[in-house]
């Protein structure tokens, strides 16, 4: 249980800047994102196209790296492991969560039409990616004679970190110039995505406990104080070593809560209602098609994402106790509020659920449009849109 200290004053030193942010209001959060969002992007394509430069990267590379390898059933399922998990990457901190989206999208903004450039922009940056990390591997390996199984990685990125360091260091022009581009593009993406994680988890407690507002910094300071002081045990060596597995059991609860917001809202509130909320928030037509496809093909795909989880679990040997503890934590806070709001409402065990699903308590922020969304909802059963978003 050693303790790095320098690791711990560097983690506390992050969570002091996330304070700092997080006590700001939202639109200066949402600036210092998107111009650390623009750096980061400039730092990697710089990286990028050094990269495939210095290597002399062509089209016969490009293929070698990007085409899917298939010749067994090995190599197919851990090709289909990949694409199913980094799609379910784009629903989490990257994104941020549905809850942040729909808190801070615009009234009649196409969110839908920004949803398809974030998951785009995703698999372009996951594919140059990949393509620079096979290029430091491939680079290391040659000259270097090591793989993985010759070192003994405390994390899943320690090896890749060393190769990139040792690649960045053949360079012939400003070595540590590349370096401090790639290793400050980490760590900038690695802010960005606990700001927004702590965006999603603030959001969604004020959202529920309107109360709360008037003590955000109390909420705020006590939550940051709480990630810290659970931060230091994951700078000792036992918690390091686990650090690895931490990603994958974010990504399990988050694919887990997904599924059952979604089965919540196209099952239990209902198809015609979601569909209705989506056009009158959207300002657009929503096609059944649509409707159709994300009540039934989502929950499979939430389900395959779900079971590669699970095979990564077994296949990395994670302990139980993590499991049980970092999953435990959320079902249990979950069910438990889910239950007490429950037993707050009359009728048959379906009643129950639609009245809580009801949307009762949530409108349009701007007096009008929340008028508007109450006389509609109140004389029809469908509300559809046009093209031009005019209510008919």
């Amino acid at each position: 249980m050693t303790i790095s200290w320098s690791m711990l004053v560097g983690v506390l030193a992050i969570w002091v800047v996330v304070l700092a942010l997080m006590l700001k209001p939202v639109a200066f959060i949402g600036k210092v994102l998107r111009c650390a969002c623009v750096v980061m992007f400039a730092f990697f394509l710089a990286v990028f196209f050094y990269s495939a430069i210095h290597e002399r990267i062509d089209l016969d590379t490009l293929q070698y790296y990007w085409m899917p390898q298939i010749g067994s059933f090995n190599s197919l399922f851990a090709t289909s492991r990949c694409a199913f998990l980094m799609a379910g990457v784009a629903l989490g901190p990257g994104w941020g969560s549905v809850v942040t989206l729909a808190s801070y999208n615009s009234f009649r903004t196409d969110a839908e039409r920004l949803s398809v450039w974030v998951c785009l922009t995703h698999v372009t940056i996951g594919l140059m990616g990949l393509l620079c990390c096979n290029v430091a591997h491939d680079h290391f390996e040659d000259h270097v004679g090591m793989i993985p199984l010759h070192v003994d990685e405390k994390h899943h990125m320690q090896f890749l970190y060393l190769c990139f360091s040792y690649f960045f260091g053949r360079f012939s022009t400003t070595p540590n110039l590349w370096a401090f581009l790639f290793f400050g593009m980490v760590f900038l993406s690695e802010l960005c995505a606990l700001v927004i994680q702590m965006m999603s988890v603030v959001t969604a407690l004020f959202d529920e406990f309107e109360s709360l507002r008037s003590k955000r910094t109390l909420v705020i300071g006590s939550l940051v104080a709480g990630l810290s002081a659970s931060s230091v045990y994951f700078c000792t060596q036992l918690g390091f070593s686990q650090l690895t597995q931490l990603p994958n059991l974010a990504m399990f609860t988050q694919l887990f809560i997904s599924g059952i917001l979604l089965i919540m809202t196209t099952w239990v509130y209902g198809r015609v209602r979601f569909q209705c909320d989506l056009q009158f928030m959207l300002g657009k037509t929503i096609s059944s098609f649509k409707i159709f496809f994300i009540r039934f093909a989502t929950p499979i795909f939430l389900g395959l994402c779900l079971f590669q989880l699970s095979i990564l679990f077994w296949r990395d040997q994670i302990h139980h106790v993590l499991i049980w503890i970092s999953q435990g934590l959320v079902l249990v806070t979950a069910i438990s509020y889910m239950v007490y709001k429950v037993t707050q409402t009359n009728g048959s065990g379906g009643q129950r659920l639609q009245q809580c699903l009801a949307p009762h308590d949530w409108h349009p922020v701007d007096a009008d449009n929340r008028r508007f969304y109450e006389e509609i909802m109140g004389i029809s059963e469908m509300l559809v849109i046009d093209a031009n978003a005019n209510a008919t």
